[in-house]
């Protein structure tokens, strides 16, 4: 049931009932199914939390869809457990559990010879974010050529025309990022279309109006556009850069209070963005300490997770010779 609400777009509903299921279940479960049906049960509520940005709750489930697909000896519900670890742990920023999950989940579709179909989209989902992750545009490329393999499916070919944006972006071609981007957010779009994509393709199109340097654009854009539970998509960075571009740092400061509200969180995939940005506005406003230590943890969030994004669409600070510009140590 929660998977055909999924199918039919009506991810809000799959939500409630999966959160319903969730806190219901896990003391009858076992007593009630299978090791393979408790598996199938906890990965159809992994992809409806993830689905709606819950990369966090999604991530719980699936961990124990593979704990049942394990004690089944299923290496089906192995594929599709490992595959939604991958999407969530991406979409949370833990690069490294993605990665081991895609391994997994494809050394198991390379034993049997699969190939990709609805059962293996939130593989291709987290994958999608791994190489965005490092501006990989050869393989974003080829992820987007295997959607276009099932392009009858909205929810694929909404995903495929995302990923040609994000390519466009990495490859510094903003107009083709824009056009493609705009086309997605603005469209009347089968509903099937992930709302997790759609906001994907925001992201990028308010990426791409930053690198052109349009700010006030991007503020409309952005107007009233919530980001998804614990930032996995956050918006608030888009509007932190917006407000740097026009040298409104109080702005920056005010936009993230939230993100730093949320504290562990906070998906760790955007919030090394959100201190690097406002490491700038405390800097611009003098607090030089606390713009060091945020500069810092940014830094080493970097390096452990090995994305280059933060610095995509980060603003240039002020010339040094600008009146208004406190000199820091």
């Amino acid at each position: 049931m929660i998977l055909a609400r999924l199918q039919i777009g009506a991810h809000e509903e799959a939500l409630e009932l999966a959160e319903r299921i969730a806190w219901i279940m896990p003391a009858s479960a076992g007593a009630l199914l299978s090791s393979t049906e408790c598996s199938a049960m906890w990965a159809a509520v992994a992809e409806a939390y993830v689905t709606q940005g819950h990369a966090r709750e999604g991530a719980t489930f699936a961990y124990r869809a593979v704990h049942a697909a394990a004690a089944a000896e299923s290496e089906a519900a192995l594929f599709r457990a490992h595959s939604l670890i991958c999407v969530c742990s991406a979409l949370f920023g833990d690069y490294d559990a993605a990665i081991k999950s895609a391994g997994a989940a494809r050394s198991i579709a390379h034993r049997f010879g699969s190939t990709p179909d609805l059962s293996g989209f939130p593989l291709i989902l987290g994958e999608i974010l791994i190489y965005s992750a490092d501006l990989n545009v050869g393989a974003l490329g080829d992820l987007a050529s295997t959607l276009r393999t099932f392009s009858s499916n909205p929810r694929y070919s909404v995903t495929a025309a995302a990923v040609d944006a994000m390519v466009a972006l990495a490859n510094g071609d903003t107009g083709a990022a824009v056009t493609i981007a705009t086309r997605i957010v603005a469209s009347a779009t089968d509903e099937r279309a992930l709302p997790m994509v759609r906001g994907f393709a925001t992201g990028i199109l308010a990426d791409a109006l930053l690198t052109r340097g349009e700010p006030d654009r991007v503020l409309i854009l952005l107007e009233h556009v919530p980001s998804t539970p614990g930032h996995s998509l956050c918006f608030d960075m888009q509007r932190a850069s917006a407000h740097l571009m026009r040298e409104d740092y109080a702005a920056v400061l005010r936009v993230t209070s939230g993100c730093v509200a949320l504290g562990a969180e906070h998906s760790l995939r955007t919030l090394a963005p959100i201190l690097l940005r406002r490491a700038l506005a405390h800097r611009a406003l003098g607090d030089c300490g606390i713009a060091d230590i945020e500069v810092e943890d940014a830094l080493r969030m970097m390096g452990e997770s090995g994305s280059a994004t933060p610095l995509l669409t980060l603003s240039t600070p002020p010339a040094a010779d600008a009146p208004h510009e406190v000199r820091c140590k």
